[in-house]
C-alpha cells in the first residue's frame, strides 16, 4: 500500500500567497516570491518616486527575518509522520545598479555583478504533544485590532512546544506541528527569494491482525495501537457451520464489534480471525 498524504501544505500556492505571520520579510509582487523588506519607511523618503529604485526594497535590507506558517498541523493525537519538505529559494540584489543602491558602497557585497551568494533559507518545525489550543484574538470593543497589513492581532498560543528543529525528510513523531522559514543575508544589499515553501506529512501503512473466540454475545476488539482513520478489516473463521453469518459494528479507528450468528438468527460461539489495513500508529 502507498503511504496516506495526511498534508499536502504550500504557502506559495494560496491566493493571496504567503497568508502567514511575518518578520522582517513579505511577499514581493515584482517577484511572485518571499523575501527580507528593506528597512526603510514610504514616509522616510522625501526625493520624487521615480528615484527610489525598488519600492518593495527601501533603504538598506534587514539581514534576517522569519515567515511562519499560516496553519498548525494537529494530528489528533501523538504519531510517528514522515515530513517531506519543500523549499526553492535563489539569492537575489534587487537593488543591482549604483544609481538605486541606497546604502554606503563600502556594504556593497559586489560592486560589478549582479550575483547574490550571500543568502540562506532554511525551514523549521517545532512540535507539541499536548492538544492544540485556539489563539484569542485580542478584541476592543467588540472589534479587531488590526496590525498595519491588516491581520488579526492574536494572543500568544498557549499551546507549549518544543524546541525549533531543521527541518529535514524524516520521520517525526508529535501531535501538533508548527513550521517557520528563517530568511538571512550576511550583506544588507542582498536577500534570498524564496519561490517555493512547504511540505508533505505523509503515514505509513501498516497491517494488525489477531484472532479470538467470540462467545454467544458481542465481541469487542481493540486494536494493540489505534490508526490514524478507520482501518479496512477483513475477518475469516474456521469453524462457521452451514447458514452462520458474521455481522460488524462500531468499526473506528481503535477497534470494532462483532456478533456471530446461526441460520435461525441466534448468536454462536465461533473462532475467528482479523486483520486491519490501515495507516498510522498511534502512541508510536
Amino acid at each position: 500500500m502507498p503511504r496516506l498524504n495526511q498534508t499536502v501544505r504550500r504557502e506559495d500556492t494560496d491566493n493571496p500567497p504567503f497568508q502567514g505571520q511575518k518578520y522582517n520579510v513579505a511577499y514581493s509582487d515584482e517577484f511572485d516570491a518571499l523575501t527580507l523588506t528593506g528597512s526603510d519607511l514610504w514616509d522616510d523618503h522625501t526625493a520624487d518616486i521615480e528615484t527610489w529604485g525598488s519600492i518593495d526594497f527601501l533603504g538598506s535590507l534587514y539581514t534576517s527575518g522569519t515567515y511562519y506558517f499560516n496553519n498548525v498541523v494537529d494530528l489528533g493525537g501523538i504519531f510517528t509522520c514522515i515530513f517531506k519538505r519543500k523549499l526553492t529559494t535563489r539569492g537575489l540584489l534587487p537593488n543591482d545598479t549604483i544609481d538605486d543602491r541606497a546604502t554606503n558602497m563600502d556594504r556593497w557585497s559586489d560592486f560589478d555583478g549582479a550575483l547574490a551568494d550571500e543568502t540562506t533559507a532554511n525551514l523549521y518545525f517545532r512540535k507539541s504533544n499536548d492538544a492544540s489550543a485556539d489563539d484569542d484574538i485580542i478584541t476592543e470593543d467588540g472589534d479587531k485590532i488590526l496590525l498595519e497589513d491588516g491581520s488579526d492581532l492574536l494572543q500568544e498560543s498557549s499551546q507549549t512546544y518544543g524546541v525549533w528543529t531543521p527541518m529535514e525528510s524524516g520521520r517525526y513523531t508529535g501531535r501538533v506541528f508548527q513550521f517557520k522559514v528563517d530568511l538571512s543575508s550576511t550583506t544588507v544589499d542582498q536577500t534570498p527569494i524564496i519561490d517555493e515553501l512547504g511540505y508533505t506529512l505523509q503515514f505509513e501503512n501498516r497491517t494488525e491482525s489477531g484472532g479470538y473466540e467470540s462467545g454467544t454475545g458481542a465481541k469487542v476488539v481493540t486494536y494493540a495501537k489505534a490508526f490514524y482513520q478507520t482501518p479496512k478489516l477483513g475477518i475469516t473463521s474456521s469453524d462457521m457451520a452451514s447458514g452462520d453469518r458474521y455481522a460488524i459494528s462500531s468499526e473506528t479507528r481503535t477497534g470494532f464489534t462483532i456478533n456471530f450468528y446461526n441460520s435461525s438468527g441466534s448468536g454462536v460461539s465461533r473462532n475467528f480471525q482479523f486483520q486491519a489495513n490501515g495507516y498510522g500508529t498511534e502512541g508510536a
